[in-house]
């Protein structure tokens, strides 16, 4: 995926609602395949993303959906599949992504928590977007972050689990 790619969908990942209604497993997988088709790429079902989740995760065959694998690694993790999709996407870009060419996405992602963190007692549904977009487990997630917002990122991670 081209930065420009990365961007598009990291907006549909944060504001999934404004783009799809309801949001739903159906919903997004069927927003996800159109987005793929509609950017004039050969109908691959994500393979660059499948084969990430087969390697990071070890989730997934090769008779599976990408999909398939989000459901999996749902289950193994205790998340709702919606939330499953977003962090997994999230973790995708930061493996592939080069920031330097790319910083509408990182400011986009890091401006969403940001929000998050400002409205962390306000927010009715904070856990599950927290889950979404917080990866900790990515080394590239978190180089963005100075020391103190990272004290505050783990902070409210460890009241949230």
């Amino acid at each position: 995926m081209n930065a420009d790619e990365i961007t598009i969908l990291t907006h549909f990942l944060i504001r999934t609602e404004m783009y799809i209604g309801k949001e739903t497993k159906s919903n997004i997988i069927s927003f996800l395949i159109g987005f793929q088709m509609g950017i004039n790429k050969e109908y691959k079902e994500f393979d660059d993303f499948f084969n990430f989740l087969q390697k990071k995760y070890r989730i997934g065959n090769q008779s599976q959906s990408w999909w398939g694998q989000v459901e999996e690694y749902s289950k193994k993790n205790n998340l709702e599949w919606c939330v499953s999709i977003k962090r997994l996407l999230f973790d995708y870009f930061y493996s592939i992504n080069d920031f330097e060419n790319n910083l509408e996405f990182v400011e986009i992602h890091k401006s969403r928590i940001k929000k998050l963190i400002d409205n962390y007692n306000d927010e009715y549904d904070v856990k599950a977007k927290w889950e979404s977009f917080v990866i900790l487990n990515n080394e590239n997630f978190v180089s963005i972050w100075n020391e103190e917002e990272l004290k505050e990122i783990n902070l409210i991670e460890k009241k949230l689990r």
